[in-house]
């Protein structure tokens, strides 16, 4: 387990050159499906984060941001004003 938070922050933003810990959850993959994320290990874990690590960007966030904001405060006006 690593507790330096430097160190945290390393590995979280090289995480093609530390690659992932293999773990084995005998669950992962009845919760995630055979080709998940948190389910594989090694090279197939590589291809699948190279795959998703473009939507994690901060311009494809950007993106979402704004209209999950207006859902939250339309719901947030809804909250305040039901007449519970």
């Amino acid at each position: 387990m690593v507790r330096d938070p430097n160190l945290v922050k390393e590995i979280f933003l090289k995480p093609f050159e530390y690659g992932k810990f293999d773990v084995k959850l005998d669950k992962s993959k009845e919760l995630f499906g055979h080709f998940a994320l948190p389910a594989v290990n090694g090279d197939e874990w590589v291809l699948h984060r190279r795959i998703l690590d473009p939507a994690f960007h901060m311009e494809s966030i950007k993106v979402v941001f704004q209209p999950l904001h207006n859902i939250k405060m339309d719901i947030t006006i809804c909250l305040i004003s039901c007449p519970w």
